[in-house]
């Protein structure tokens, strides 16, 4: 799997987005903060495994792995994920390599090598060589599918799960009540619109996807807001 075409929202990207399997877009569309956790608890498996590792090396792992679990990260899948294999760990420590040293390590240390390791290209080479990384992406959907069967009321807080995944900037669509993710990286809105309108169509059905995407249009008629109105141009031109 390549790195998406820039500019994000462009035809290339559109065409580049539709060209994925289900299981590349499972990885594409799953926040990278994320995806780097598989990576970390591959290598903290990793690490478990070595020869004469000391109690207390053993416990701070182990720790520092469960401290990862929360409503999206379940123990299920911190338990699906399995050590990192001699390649997997050799591109792994590659890429850290390019962090800039720092005395407190703090999370700016990761931020280079998170950007290359979570990248849609260099992650699917991790998820071949260890598909229990997919596993739990799996998991995950399953899990986000039964939490987000019906769609959220737009004038709901964020939870601090959403604001995990998405953000703290984050905020509802208007009119289907999910998440949008902003800043840096993210798609642009009419696109996360339209996934919004996918999920809905594989959780609800074909007439809740249908009203929700007649909801867009009455909203869009009446709105000085133009940010989502390409969502109605491409949907009719699907011809939904």
């Amino acid at each position: 799997m390549n790195n998406a075409p820039q500019p994000l929202g462009s035809e290339q990207h559109r065409a580049w987005l539709a060209s994925l399997s289900p299981d590349e877009s499972l990885v594409v569309h799953t926040p990278a903060g994320y995806l780097f956790d598989f990576l970390a608890v591959a290598m903290g498996k990793r690490a478990l495994m070595t020869k004469g590792i000391k109690p207390a090396e053993q416990l701070a792992v182990l720790e520092r792995m469960h401290a990862l679990v929360d409503e999206y990260f379940t123990p299920e899948m911190l338990a699906a994920v399995q050590p990192m294999c001699d390649t997997g760990c050799a591109i792994f420590e590659e890429a850290t390599s390019l962090d800039p040293p720092t005395s407190n390590g703090s999370d700016g240390a990761w931020r280079e090598s998170a950007r290359i390791l979570t990248c849609p290209r260099v992650f699917w080479h991790f998820v071949t060589l260890n598909p229990s990384i997919l596993i739990a992406i799996k998991i995950a959907d399953t899990n986000r599918r039964r939490r987000t069967a019906m769609p959220p009321d737009p004038k709901d807080p964020l939870t601090e799960t959403e604001k995990k995944v998405f953000g703290e900037d984050a905020r509802r669509h208007p009119v289907t009540g999910f998440p949008i993710e902003r800043g840096s990286g993210a798609l642009p809105e009419r696109m996360q619109a339209q996934n919004h309108i996918r999920h809905v169509a594989e959780t609800e059905g074909p007439e809740a996807a249908d009203a929700m995407r007649k909801r867009l249009e009455a909203f869009h008629s009446g709105s000085s807001d133009r940010r989502f109105a390409p969502v109605l141009v491409t949907e009719k031109n699907n011809g939904n």
